[in-house]
């Protein structure tokens, strides 16, 4: 090679160097480019995943507080509900007694409705063999 091909190449690290730093002068490769841009993508997808883990675990803290709210709301709906049948029951329950000793009498009052019609029967049975001349009696 000759002495003026020297000053014509390119040095043998260019191919490393993209820009020349103004402030230091120094010259940064395409390396330590590549590794400081990967480094800035590597904290942003650090940060926005944090940023959506926080607003989704927000809205899963802002849905189990309405959930709960409701949960709790359907509780104590349920729980008079509840109530209210285990009221009606007791006045089933009662009702039933006073069913079943209206019935109790009920079955005696028919037994001595039995015995009466049969004393009426009787009694009538011997006014018609007494007065057997007498008709439609």
């Amino acid at each position: 090679m000759s002495p003026a091909s020297y000053l014509t190449a390119p040095p043998r690290d260019a191919a490393n160097m993209i820009a020349l730093l103004v402030s230091t002068g120094k010259a940064v490769s395409v390396r330590d480019m590549v590794f400081w841009i990967a480094l800035a993508v590597l904290i942003v997808a650090v940060v926005a995943g944090i940023a959506y883990c926080v607003v989704r675990g927000l809205q899963l803290y802002r849905d189990a507080k309405r959930t709960g709210a409701r949960i709790t709301g359907e509780m104590e709906r349920i729980s008079a509900v509840t109530l209210s049948i285990e009221r009606r029951s007791a006045q089933a329950a009662a009702a039933a007694d006073r069913l079943h000793s209206a019935t109790d009498k009920l079955a005696l009052s028919r037994a001595r409705l039995d015995v009466q019609l049969a004393a009426v029967r009787e009694a009538q049975a011997q006014l018609r063999r007494t007065f057997w001349f007498i008709p439609g009696l």
